[in-house]
């Protein structure tokens, strides 16, 4: 029996995903992760996660426009940041980050559907902002404010280098395109 480790064995089932270890296969809510590495959006893919079905057109862009004017971190969370060790590791960082933000959460007392749904959508708006404020701080350089305004590939690439990105490359960043024939 030695070495079997976990094989065989099931921990839990789940509604959101399987995996197929035997084939290599890893599916989300009914889609095959490559489908949708290569077929949606972060967005879509998340959205699908959530409610268990991929967004029409209207419900991406009201999840896109929440996640957009939720980027901002609470400045003691920043500070905080800024205080980190230039030799701290990344993980370490980011998982003291996100549980600080627990702290200034508007919906800290409240345990409903709808406040653990604005909790995630917060979180996922923000999490790319403590990684790239947190790079900069180690970097000593100053943070960047996130945007409201572009994509959340966009935004974090600007958020990271301090310069608007090349919309191409933001485009390889959030859609994994082929980059064959660019110039940049």
């Amino acid at each position: 029996m030695a070495g079997a480790g976990l094989e065989g064995l099931v921990v839990s089932t789940s509604e959101i995903s399987n995996v197929y270890g035997d084939e290599g296969r890893l599916i989300y809510r009914g889609f095959d992760i490559h489908d949708l590495a290569e077929h949606a959006t972060f967005e879509e893919t998340i959205y699908l996660l959530w409610h268990g079905y991929l967004p029409t057109q209207d419900q991406l862009d009201g999840l896109k426009k929440e996640l957009r004017s939720n980027r901002a971190v609470p400045e003691p969370v920043l500070d905080m940041i800024r205080a980190f060790p230039k030799t701290a590791e990344p993980m370490d960082a980011l998982r003291t980050s996100a549980s600080a933000l627990g702290m200034y959460d508007a919906d800290r007392d409240d345990t409903s559907r709808e406040a653990n749904e604005r909790r995630a959508v917060r979180l996922t708006a923000q999490l790319p902002t403590l990684v790239a404020a947190f790079e900069r701080a180690r970097q000593g350089k100053d943070i960047v404010a996130p945007k409201s305004d572009t994509s959340l590939a966009s935004n974090f690439l600007y958020m990271m280098t301090g310069k608007e990105p090349d919309p191409f490359v933001a485009k390889v960043f959030d859609d994994d395109v082929p980059v064959v024939g660019h110039d940049s």
